[in-house]
């Protein structure tokens, strides 16, 4: 079969951008400062495999003495052309809560991945099966207690992390979504051979997603292969999000069975800089860090809170 000629999404969302400068520009003004905490957490690198494929990952852990003797974990997939270091805010965060954290580098994700692949053959699928053998490793680790893992992820990370969600639900304690990247099928499909002769989803940075991508998400019904999932499930959404409507996680609020949806206010797709960075520098100041919000709703998730009054946690 012929390659797929390129196209370029990064386009189209700098066209938004740009069309949206001036509010950015106003948004930005209202920047919401992280907590100011102790820094007591350490790292170090854990590789995982998902067959012959080796999955570099970081894991962080609370510091020597503040551990418990088995914690609970959780495993954080990254966004779309980005690699865990994305995700070093929230794991920070975590570790400090008193949880193991793992973040990795899908295989094939970006030019950037330290993880085996090539962004060619990287389909929504590879990256479910990424992050099912990265789950068994977590699980496996002596100081993790393998009955109180949760998933956490963002954009089409969080997406990848419903759908495995949907298929082990008995293994995984929770489920914390933000922004997840629910209209990848109809983004694919539309840049799948369409009148415009596009092929490619499309191509973020120096990275280009293929055929095989489009090819198996185009016609995919994300929406009845999450539901089997009956844990607590934790969305965090941006009103002001244009790359993913917060409508789609409307809907997939309702679909899960015990599900909170909370729209942050002002934010974009990503609530801190470290998120946005596939515009290549930091755009923050445009539009906001609002990372001290999504804790709130975090640790309120964490404790065990049915319905979180937005005014108890602020």
């Amino acid at each position: 079969m012929a390659k797929l000629k390129k196209c370029t999404l990064f386009l189209t969302i700098c066209a938004a951008v740009a069309l949206s400068l001036p509010t950015l520009m106003l948004m930005g003004c209202k920047q919401n400062g992280g907590k100011n905490q102790t820094v007591s957490y350490r790292t170090e690198e854990l590789y995982s495999a998902n067959g012959e494929s080796n999955i570099y990952g970081k894991l962080y852990l609370p510091a020597e003495g503040q551990a418990a003797e088995k914690m609970p974990a959780v495993v954080l997939s990254h966004s779309a052309n980005l690699t865990a270091d994305s995700m070093n805010a929230y794991c920070i965060g975590f570790a400090e809560r008193g949880y193991a954290a793992y973040a990795f580098d899908f295989c094939g994700a970006c030019s950037d991945s330290r993880s085996d692949g090539s962004t060619e053959d990287m389909t929504i699928f590879t990256e479910k099966d990424d992050l099912k053998a990265v789950i068994q490793t977590v699980k496996g680790l002596d100081f993790v207690d393998p009955d109180s893992v949760y998933l956490f992820g963002t954009s089409q990370g969080g997406l990848v992390s419903a759908l495995v969600a949907n298929d082990i639900s008995d293994e995984i304690a929770g489920l914390m979504l933000l922004y997840p990247a629910f209209n990848i099928p109809e983004l694919a499909s539309s840049f799948s051979g369409g009148s415009g002769g596009f092929g490619s989803f499309g191509s973020f940075g120096s990275s280009s997603y293929g055929e095989a991508f489009v090819e198996t998400i185009k016609d995919y019904d994300v929406y009845a292969n999450i539901g089997n999932f009956k844990g607590d499930v934790l969305i965090l959404h941006g009103s002001n999000d244009f790359i993913v409507s917060s409508d789609y996680s409307q809907r997939a609020a309702e679909i899960y069975e015990n599900c909170q949806l909370y729209i942050i206010e002002g934010a974009t797709h990503g609530f801190n800089s470290e998120n946005l960075s596939f515009w290549g520098f930091d755009m923050s100041f445009f539009f906001g860090d609002y990372d001290e919000e999504v804790w709130d709703y975090i640790d309120a998730y964490l404790a065990g809170a049915t319905q979180i009054n937005f005014s108890d946690v602020i």
